[in-house]
């Protein structure tokens, strides 16, 4: 089968074609460019190291020029993306298959390590995070929670709510000072049941978090299973929820190169996780879109 052949592959070369796919999905935002990109990656694969390193290099830096001229814009999952994708390139270059294993296993730990570190320190510190009220509003403004706020306070009311945040950015953009009110235009509408919900979210999200954060710099083998749990639920929970697919996605990679070293029996768990939650971010845009919600 074409999946075995792609699973026996050695190790880098399977994350060559991880690490293209996640880079060209965010890279390339038309269809047909993005497989293309792909396609060509997969054919650099089949030249010497160094030249597939070249030839990967240049789409990382075609990509990152135009994210740090608008960095004000750019999505943070897709800075770490990147931040991958260059590590992930020079190791090609410069190690053998030992080598390289170790080195992007190493990168990748404290990478995503520090990442939950940071993110718990900046939730803890947040004046506005751990009582609840990010998530309140979140799940009011933002349409990847659509579905929740829906189903909590009415379809038309989780509208309305929308519009007023869209409103408020075209008055914002408009230049005009009569418009540009501190807020949005029109009350927002919730309920007890969208507070409580927000509150489990703001929690269960900051306890998971902890925990990886704790179990990533852990040095037990004892707690490698549980690691591997955790994450994996992590994942399927929070994009169930919120299908945040930049960060989804490179979850996913990451904690594979982490299983590909600590528990090599678990880690075609995250390919099934990365391609559930591609099938999932597309299906859940079109439900979008068909509900009239802008995505």
């Amino acid at each position: 089968m074409v999946l075995e052949r792609v699973l026996d592959l050695p190790f880098r070369l399977r994350l060559a074609v991880l690490a293209g796919y996640l880079l060209t999905f965010f890279y390339i935002e038309h269809a047909l460019a993005d497989m293309g990109a792909q396609f060509g990656i997969l054919l650099l694969i089949l030249l010497p190291a160094r030249y597939f390193s070249l030839g990967f290099f240049t789409i990382v830096i075609g990509g990152t020029i135009p994210m740090i001229l608008n960095y004000y814009v750019a999505d943070n999952h897709v800075f770490l993306i990147y931040y991958f994708a260059i590590a992930f390139a020079l190791a090609y270059a410069y190690t053998d298959d030992g080598e390289f294993r170790t080195a992007i296993y190493t990168y990748t730990k404290f990478l995503v390590g520090f990442l939950f570190l940071f993110a718990v320190i900046q939730k803890a510190k947040s004046p506005d995070y751990l009582s609840g009220e990010f998530f309140t509003l979140t799940l009011m403004l933002d349409e990847r929670f659509f579905g929740l706020s829906a189903a909590l306070i009415g379809h038309e009311e989780a509208i309305a709510n929308l519009q007023a945040r869209f409103d408020f950015i075209d008055a914002y953009h408009s230049n005009d000072p009569a418009n540009a009110t501190p807020g949005p235009s029109r009350p927002l509408i919730l309920n007890q049941d969208l507070v409580d919900l927000a509150l489990v979210l703001t929690w269960a999200n900051f306890g998971y978090q902890a925990a990886l954060c704790l179990l990533l710099f852990a040095r037990m083998r004892a707690l490698v299973w549980l690691k591997n749990i955790v994450s994996a639920s992590f994942i399927v929970g929070t994009y169930l929820v919120a299908p945040v697919y930049a960060f989804g996605a490179m979850l996913c990679v990451m904690f594979y190169v982490l299983a590909e070293v600590e528990l090599p029996r678990f880690r075609n768990v995250y390919l099934v996780l990365l391609a559930l939650m591609t099938v999932y971010h597309f299906v859940f845009v079109g439900l979008l879109r068909a509900y009239g919600v802008p995505a």
